[in-house]
């Protein structure tokens, strides 16, 4: 169900608005090849999975206050949500990055938590119909 417009789609489960550059995702989608046609669903697979256990990783740097693992995980999710077109938690894993403040980081993980479920349920619609094949 590959769409035209760059940014932003309204999920049929939440009627919210998620930002995620979808041109990026047709990006990777061309990189599918006849010997591999399904690489981008089992790419959104890894992205899903590798962003939940950064997030749990991430909860536990922050009750430790361990600044130097928060920097690294947030900027390791930075880079995985930039590559995917996630925008909102790509911004959100930046500030999460250069903040100095503890507070501030439980703030940014409850706010990534919440952006993480709605980008989930996101490109599963989007890449999923709902007898859960893929489009």
């Amino acid at each position: 169900m590959p769409m035209n417009s760059s940014v932003s789609y309204i999920t049929n489960l939440t009627n919210i608005m998620v930002e995620i550059d979808y041109q990026v995702i047709e990006k990777l989608r061309r990189l599918e090849t006849e010997e591999n046609p399904n690489f981008l669903l089992e790419l959104l697979e890894i992205f899903l999975q590798d962003v939940e256990e950064n997030l749990d990783l991430l909860d536990i740097a922050i009750k430790e206050q361990n600044q130097q693992n928060i920097q690294f995980i947030a900027h390791k999710l930075k880079g995985y949500c930039g590559n995917f077109g996630v925008v909102k938690m790509r911004n959100l894993c930046y500030g999460l990055e250069r903040s100095n403040s503890f507070a501030e980081t439980t703030d940014f993980l409850a706010e990534l938590k919440r952006e993480f479920l709605l980008v989930s349920a996101t490109l599963k619609t989007y890449f999923y119909k709902e007898d859960g094949k893929p489009y």
